[in-house]
């Protein structure tokens, strides 16, 4: 049985030893891309390449591109640009496309 004293001290070693796991850390930001590398990843999607191309088109990564559809212009710009692509596959354009991409370079 461990002494009351040497059981406060073997707590105390414990919590300095384990609180660098224990405490959650901030993610780091993730490096900007391209200054317009928005209106170049919603183009590259439009132009039909899936998620991954369009990200190396554009300069950034997948993840940064997921992360940035919080952004309510952004998400709204990529949905229009995945639709034009399964429109434009069955032959019909819609040229409200445009301002879409006006509006994210905004």
């Amino acid at each position: 049985m461990i002494k009351p004293r040497r059981k406060a001290q073997v707590r105390a070693f414990a919590e300095a030893r384990f609180a660098p796991f224990q405490t959650p850390r901030p993610k780091p930001a993730p490096p900007p891309g391209p200054p317009d590398w928005r209106a170049v990843f919603i183009g590259a999607l439009a132009d039909g390449n899936s998620i991954k191309d369009a990200a190396r088109i554009a300069g950034v990564s997948r993840s940064r591109a997921y992360s940035e559809r919080g952004n309510e212009s952004f998400y709204h710009a990529w949905n229009e640009a995945v639709w034009f692509t399964k429109r434009r596959w069955v032959g019909w354009y819609e040229p409200r496309f445009v301002q879409v991409i006006r509006a994210v370079r905004r």
